[in-house]
């Protein structure tokens, strides 16, 4: 794989990066355009290896060929390669999935100095030493450029289902989370939102309404049974995630426990338009920060492992 990274892409990369370290400059906007390949990719291993400008639609349609996917679902399917390991991107259905970090086995990254490195590698079972792959998922950019990774892949799933239901107080809203949780399903995605479908713009009510999505996939005899499950606590047909357009607006982000989501729901403005994943406890909010809710970050080791990197401060700073 190293040796067909060597391309006119990635030494137009290198080229940029060493014009903005001899110049004392950061940084801007990177030409991907040049790193748009999928390299590899081996259906009878479930692997496939692509360059950090390929778009994820591109990508997933590839693989899709061959009945695969890649379980990532971020609001933006035309995101790339690069952005989705550096911003660490994620959709609904990560519950059911898992982050990036749970299907990226090897990757290549462009460092300030010009050197092409390599972490992981382009097999399941591959672990030696520290996995170089976790430090550069959600850097942002600080630390590298991301010209190449290696992902294992899953079956697409026969059969998907939505279900939904909309509650007028949080308190119901819990309280029908607490009997989905008693019951035997696994479902692959379960978010609690306040999106008109009408417009985008988040719900005004007062109490504060909210609509709960479930979703259910694999075999088809399975997501009917687990959507019988659902429908008897009370779930009907007919979700959807058309409310899924709106995250990019949402620019703040909180993670608590999925045991405390209401309680951090309670603190935000009224009116304020939120996506909550159920599942992990992540909130996705449009106004000011909660005070008190964002957790300390070790960012002594931050600035270390920046200045290893990117001893010259070329790449963007962290943004928290």
């Amino acid at each position: 794989m190293t040796g067909e990274l060597f391309t006119a892409g990635v030494e137009k990369l290198r080229a940029e990066i060493s014009s903005a370290s001899r110049q004392g400059r950061k940084i801007g906007s990177l030409d991907f355009g040049g790193l748009t390949r999928i390299l590899q990719h081996n259906p009878a291993d479930m692997t496939v290896t692509v360059e950090g400008g390929t778009k994820l639609s591109d990508l997933q349609q590839h693989v899709g060929q061959h009945g695969q996917w890649l379980p990532l679902d971020p609001a933006d399917p035309a995101a790339t390669i690069s952005e989705i390991i550096q911003q660490d991107l994620s959709g609904p259905r990560r519950l059911g999935y898992g982050t990036v970090r749970d299907h990226l086995l090897g990757i290549h990254v462009l460092l300030a100095d010009g050197q092409l490195i390599k972490g992981g590698g382009q097999v399941v079972k591959n672990v030696a030493g520290y996995d170089l792959c976790k430090l550069f998922v959600g850097s942002q950019g600080t630390l590298g450029v991301v010209v190449a990774a290696v992902f294992k892949l899953q079956p697409l799933p026969e059969r998907e289902n939505l279900l939904h239901l909309r509650f007028e107080s949080f308190a119901e809203a819990e309280r029908c989370l607490r009997r989905l949780r008693g019951i035997e399903i696994n479902p692959v995605l379960l978010e609690f939102h306040n999106i008109s479908p009408s417009g985008m713009t988040p719900q005004t009510s007062a109490p504060p309404s909210c609509e709960l999505v479930a979703g259910f996939a694999g075999a088809h005899e399975d997501v009917e049974q687990e959507s019988a499950e659902a429908i008897k606590a009370g779930l009907v047909s007919g979700g959807g995630l058309e409310h899924e357009r709106m995250m990019p607006q949402l620019q703040q982000k909180l993670s608590v426990l999925p045991s405390r989501l209401f309680q951090a729901l309670q603190l935000l403005p009224e009116g304020d338009p939120f996506i909550a994943r159920a599942g992990n406890g992540v909130i996705r909010y449009s106004h000011a920060v909660l005070q008190g809710t964002v957790p300390h970050l070790p960012m002594a080791l931050l600035h270390r492992t920046k200045k290893i990197f990117d001893p010259d401060n070329v790449f963007p700073e962290l943004r928290l």
